[in-house]
């Protein structure tokens, strides 16, 4: 017999069966209580043009298969729910997804550190709450990140980015007790002048939060000149008389220290009499100024 009605209510099938003419149920839904078994393959076909085929490539590995009616090609798998959940052999949790299409590796509810509920999310126990990237490559090449920005406000928008503009960031939090809403430090790469085509001028920002703030400040930066700031956001402090830091200038080499009271550099040698600056010009030494005693002296070569 191809279908068999057990008295437990259990259907069996003999062999595959083609719904399309082997099992026809008109006007009505067909509705199955227990469990489906087979041996072979549950094929649905809609005879046109989409088969999604349930079966086994292996004695311990099952798949499902969307294709085209008869095999002729793979097409696209459609899941319609609210949330989806993946589960291990253990019955445990491992991978969500959510009807605001977040996928949550770990954990099975979705949370929100920084005030940000984000698309990706991995939490865990130990040392695998973590994200690796790695590339086997026969080149020089590695893995990484790559933050995109644009001004468009449809996916897959190309719209020019304008001046001042954030491009990316990484920020560390911690819980206080009640929450992860604050940044304890973070780096932030933004657009430092107008942008044109094939042209994004950056600088990159560093900042940590002080003992007793509830943000972060911003301690360092690069702009799209290479000068290093720290401790202020002008690269001409020395002209500023309201602010006070300390910048490397990348286009001319310089070093400029600026501070409102007190002395702006302090240079401090430990032990003996010494040496306590050289200078150099075309990389030959030209004098060294030195303390001796209670005497800053100057040596020349």
């Amino acid at each position: 017999a191809r279908m068999t009605v057990a008295a437990n209510g259990q259907i069996d099938f003999a062999t595959n069966v083609d719904c399309n003419a082997g099992l026809d149920v008109s006007g009505a839904n067909l509705t199955v209580d227990a469990q489906i078994v087979s041996t072979g393959s549950i094929l649905v076909d809609d005879g046109t043009n989409a088969r999604i085929t349930i079966t086994k490539n292996s004695a311990t590995n099952a798949r499902i298969l969307a294709t085209t009616t008869g095999f002729a090609a793979y097409t696209n798998l459609e899941i319609r729910s609210s949330t989806v959940n993946f589960k291990n052999s253990g019955d445990t949790q491992t991978l969500t997804l959510t009807a605001a299409g977040q996928l949550l590796v770990g954990a099975t509810a979705s949370r929100s550190p920084l005030g940000v509920s984000s698309k990706l999310q991995v939490e865990g126990l130990d040392s695998s709450s973590a994200i690796s990237i790695s590339r086997n490559s026969a080149n020089q090449h590695g893995g990484y990140f790559l933050f995109n920005k644009s001004r468009g406000a449809a996916l897959g928008s190309d719209t020019i980015v304008q001046d001042d503009d954030a491009l990316g960031s990484i920020y560390w939090c911690g819980n206080d007790g009640s929450d992860s809403d604050h940044a304890a430090a973070f780096i932030a790469a933004e657009v430092d002048a107008t942008p044109g085509t094939n042209e994004i001028p950056g600088r990159l920002r560093f900042a940590t939060t002080s003992d007793g703030a509830n943000g972060a400040s911003e301690r360092m930066r690069i702009d799209s000149s290479g000068n290093i700031m720290f401790g202020t956001t002008s690269s001409t402090i020395y002209d500023d008389s309201s602010g006070s830091g300390v910048v490397i200038r990348g286009g001319v080499g310089a070093l400029d220290i600026m501070r409102n009271s007190d002395h702006p550099l302090l240079l401090n040698r430990t032990g003996n009499d010494g040496q306590m600056c050289m200078y150099h010009r075309d990389g030959v030494n030209k004098a060294a100024s030195a303390i001796r005693g209670n005497d800053l002296c100057f040596d020349l070569p």
